[in-house]
């Protein structure tokens, strides 16, 4: 099931199925359910997420989780920590099972938070976090002040989004800049 509109009824993805809101390839868009949502174990909720906005659905009623979360990246420079991918009358407690991505952007980690009206994809920031970067302390200490700001709810400025894409040898070299370590 796919799309954007309004459904006037209850909807149950079941073993084996996927629900994809919003339209296909357009981060922001929605699909709003007049009635209760329930996910079984096998399903598969599907979430498109561009550097500002994700898919969603609306509820009115409950919803009831199960499945799995799949979050499919676009290309970009992610700044926003927070996607709220899923809006209900009610969770009841359930969660999703797993979160799985495709194309998550480098030095990022996923995960799903919930509320008990709401199911949000995080975003944490994770340069230089991997074990065996080979970072010198200069460069893990940035790249740890870079995370602990930007986790912390800070807001980067457009400057230091260009180190989110970069990795081994070119992160490293952007670091020692940021640091102001000679050579």
């Amino acid at each position: 099931l796919a799309g954007t509109g309004n459904l006037m009824t209850n909807v149950t993805v079941k073993n084996g199925g996927t629900f994809a809101p919003g339209t296909p390839g357009t981060p922001g868009t929605a699909m709003t359910i007049t009635g209760n949502l329930a996910f079984q174990s096998g399903a598969i909720y599907l979430v498109q997420v561009n550097p500002s906005t994700a898919t969603m659905a609306n509820v009115t009623g409950s919803a009831t989780l199960g499945g799995n979360v799949l979050a499919a990246f676009a290309s970009g420079s992610y700044v926003t920590r927070q996607y709220d991918i899923l809006h209900s009358g009610g969770l009841g407690g359930t969660t999703f099972a797993s979160l799985g991505t495709t194309n998550l952007p480098a030095n990022f980690a996923a995960s799903l938070s919930y509320t008990s009206t709401d199911v949000f994809l995080d975003l944490t920031s994770t340069i230089g976090a991997l074990p065996g970067s080979g970072l010198n302390g200069n460069q893990q200490n940035v790249a740890n002040a870079i995370n602990n700001f930007f986790n912390s709810g800070g807001t980067l400025t457009p400057n230091f989004l260009t180190i989110f894409g970069l990795s081994g040898g070119n992160l490293a070299n952007a670091l020692t800049q940021l640091s102001g370590e000679a050579a």
